[in-house]
């Protein structure tokens, strides 16, 4: 199971868990799991951004998702289209939002994700 990009948030003694479906490569849920418990355990206060190693936008990993899965390559629809559907916080972020580090993450909370990039992810997850 995948999810989106995760950014994660402790202040004092709480933790608190962002997901957003913000156009970069999903990552494996175990390893959005494993962050979290690192930054329970011992994280200091801040915002960790929970990603693999290899950020790349909508446009580059959905197609490979679909071949992977032995489906039929994803539909493209012009950005003005997307915005009448979803809007323009929607077709900013699977378009043109950037990338996000995960080295903060990687030194303060020792955790580096299981799968470092989302092709190797895509492909462990697609042969079972």
């Amino acid at each position: 199971m995948w999810t989106g990009p995760c950014r994660w948030r402790r202040q004092r003694e709480s933790c608190c868990a962002t997901a957003a479906s913000t156009g970069r490569a999903p990552i494996e849920i175990t390893d959005a799991a494993a962050a979290t418990i690192a930054a329970v355990d011992h994280g200091a206060p801040g915002l960790y951004n929970v990603v693999d190693d290899d950020p790349a936008p909508v446009a580059e990993w959905l197609p490979y998702l679909a071949e992977v899965a032995g489906a039929k390559p994803p539909l493209r629809v012009p950005a003005w289209l997307g915005r009448l559907l979803a809007g323009e916080f929607v077709v900013a972020q699977m378009t043109t939002s950037r990338g996000y580090s995960n080295e903060k993450a990687k030194k303060e909370l020792g955790w580096e994700p299981r799968y470092a990039s989302w092709q190797e992810g895509f492909r462990a997850w697609v042969s079972g």
